[in-house]
């Protein structure tokens, strides 16, 4: 599955650096700047584990991702898409 997001290559976090506006990321409203803290309920620490909770979930799915936006918490639902 394809979440439609570059992630920050100088963080350890889960940090967007870009989205893909033609993705379901960039549909959710998922922007660059935003840290994926959850994923699909699953608590997210590194933009490794991002990636492998991704590869559990297949295209058409709906996921909840929470983001951390500055000091706002904001809750998106994603459908992923196919590589």
């Amino acid at each position: 599955a394809f979440l439609g997001v570059v992630l920050a290559e100088d963080s350890e976090i889960a940090k967007i650096a870009e989205g893909h506006e033609d993705s379901g990321a960039g549909e959710a409203g998922i922007k660059a700047g935003d840290v994926i803290v959850k994923f699909d309920g699953s608590s997210v620490d590194r933009g490794d584990q991002l990636a492998g909770l991704i590869q559990k979930r297949w295209p058409g799915y709906e996921v909840e991702v929470e983001v951390r936006r500055g000091e706002e918490i904001v809750n998106l639902k994603v459908t992923l898409g196919s590589p």
